[in-house]
């Protein structure tokens, strides 16, 4: 019995160690002044992940006629959170200014502020989709 629970404590402190919380420090009073946007254009598609991930923010601006767009995350959760993402651009009639949605992935600490950013690749691009899921890998 002792060998037991001395061997559920010695793997329950090596697996705690394993997952370090990222620490972040943030400006009280931040110089910037960005855009944010309606988060209802944002989709997480796992509801167990958005209980993981926060979204802070989102802020768009453009920058030589294209379409920038960031997005600010924090991982909640006690481990690091691998999730995909991917951006989809839409013109000002509402249709898909790209063929192609590209799914990447990101790893994210436990604790960890992080950000996302893309910019459209078509000047026609006037909003966006941003599309997040846990990642399979």
């Amino acid at each position: 019995m002792k060998i037991v629970l001395l061997s559920l404590v010695t793997t329950t402190l090596i697996l705690g160690s394993c997952s370090k919380p990222v620490e972040s420090v943030i400006r009280t009073e931040p110089n910037a002044t960005p855009t944010e946007v309606d988060y209802s254009r944002v989709k997480i598609r796992d509801t167990s992940l958005s209980r993981r991930i926060n979204i802070l923010s989102v802020v768009e601006s453009t920058s030589a006629d294209l379409l920038k767009v960031q997005v600010n995350l924090r991982n909640s959760s006690r481990s690091p959170t691998t999730i995909q993402y991917a951006f989809e651009w839409f013109d000002k009639d509402g249709f898909n200014a790209r063929a192609d949605k590209r799914w990447l992935t990101k790893t994210i600490r436990s604790g960890e502020i992080t950000t996302i950013a893309a910019v459209a690749d078509n000047p026609s691009a006037v909003d966006f989709f941003f599309n997040m899921k846990k990642s399979d890998k």
